[in-house]
């Protein structure tokens, strides 16, 4: 009488056909992936700190001139943040916008920058090709850059690396939406060291 075939690798060869079939571990490990993705998303409705919440509205009882600078003050310093949080800013052209598939069903975006000048840093020269991943709360993140809206295709790019990569990017800003008057001067600074007035 013969051995049985041994599993090999989570896969239990079944003596009866050509094919393997699951093995337990293969199962089990599956079974544990499905839970803790569940357990992910329930955490995600739950907790404050992981649910995808859309900004709240303004307060009512606000002008509307109130509710604007509040929020261009939000701007501002959000964007105060970004330039203290970076290692590397420059402005970087958006070209080459498009789509890549992510999984079976779902496209994400994708897009490549050009860096043309450093305002805060280590020159970068080489161009980088950015792209959403899938998180809890949908496509991630939500760049301008990947918007393809407005700004001429100009934007400020933000990296916590000083030799920038795709992974380093944290924040693309569309250049028209600038508020942040470091940013500008240093921009300001470089550009006329480039082309001096005469």
């Amino acid at each position: 009488m013969g051995r049985e075939p041994r599993a090999t690798y989570g896969w239990k060869a079944d003596p009866r056909r050509s094919r393997l079939r699951p093995g337990p571990g293969n199962i089990m490990m599956r079974l544990a992936a499905f839970v803790a993705f569940l357990g992910l998303a329930s955490l995600a409705q739950q907790s404050p700190a992981f649910a995808c919440q859309p900004r709240p509205h303004p307060d009512p009882s606000l002008s509307s001139e109130e509710v604007a600078r509040r929020e261009a003050n939000r701007v501002a310093e959000l964007q105060r943040s970004d330039w203290d949080a970076a290692q590397s800013i420059f402005i970087a052209r958006a070209v080459d916008h498009g789509r890549v598939r992510l999984g079976r069903h779902l496209r994400v975006m994708r897009v490549t920058l050009i860096p043309l000048l450093q305002i805060k840093g280590t020159r970068s020269v080489s161009e980088l090709v950015i792209r959403q991943s899938m998180g809890v709360c949908g496509p991630t993140p939500d760049f301008d850059a990947f918007a393809n809206e407005g700004g001429g295709g100009y934007y400020v790019v933000y990296s916590n690396s000083g030799r920038p990569t795709a992974d380093t990017i944290f924040s693309t800003r569309r250049i028209d939406r600038l508020v942040d008057a470091q940013t500008i001067r240093a921009w300001t600074e470089v550009q006329s060291r480039i082309d001096p007035v005469n």
